[in-house]
């Protein structure tokens, strides 16, 4: 038990931050090149795309990395102040993977457009729709997932801190940092 405590410990305490920064590195360096290309108008849209794939990823590597990490290897829990920072990691963790989704989607279909219609890319792929189309992937991923911020919420647990927990009748402590879940997960 006490092995795989500190086996448990060890990890928590070292892959995160390694994950964190390949993870920025490497998308930081996207965004920057994708940024500095000077291509052709289709290439360019796919280049939006790319860059919106690297920021989401970015977005969704910090919120699901950084809410768990300083409990599990500090053990000092982020104070919650109300339920709506108790909500933002779980939003953006799930607007970030739709998001993703949905560029992969639309990258997949910029590409088919120039190998169906090699002729007509230029009119139909260009910075300007990828931009609008980057911005109704957002826009629509952000409306979907606006019943996050109702469905969690604060709760005592046990009269000693205030836990994130799913509005259900049996309130069950969500995230990876919680100790039921990880406890569940070892069993």
């Amino acid at each position: 038990m006490y092995l795989r405590f500190n086996v448990t410990y060890m990890l928590w305490l070292t892959v995160p931050p390694v994950l964190l920064a390949v993870g920025w590195f490497g998308n930081v360096m996207t965004v920057v090149v994708m940024r500095a290309m000077r291509t052709s108008e289709s290439t360019a849209c796919l280049s939006v795309y790319f860059t919106a794939l690297a920021v989401s990823d970015l977005c969704l590597l910090t919120a699901s990395v950084l809410w768990d990490w300083p409990d599990m290897a500090f053990n000092s829990e982020i104070p919650y102040l109300s339920d709506l920072p108790c909500t933002i990691p779980f939003f953006f963790t799930y607007l970030s993977s739709m998001t993703s989704a949905w560029f992969l989607v639309a990258m997949t279909c910029q590409r088919l457009t120039s190998v169906v219609l090699p002729h007509r890319v230029a009119v139909l792929c260009t910075v300007k729709r990828g931009v609008i189309i980057t911005a109704g992937i957002v826009t629509f991923s952000c409306l979907i997932n606006m019943y996050i911020f109702f469905l969690y919420r604060l709760e005592n647990v046990d009269g000693e801190y205030e836990e994130c927990v799913s509005i259900d009748e049996d309130p069950v402590p969500v995230g990876l940092g919680s100790l039921a879940s990880v406890d569940s997960l070892t069993r």
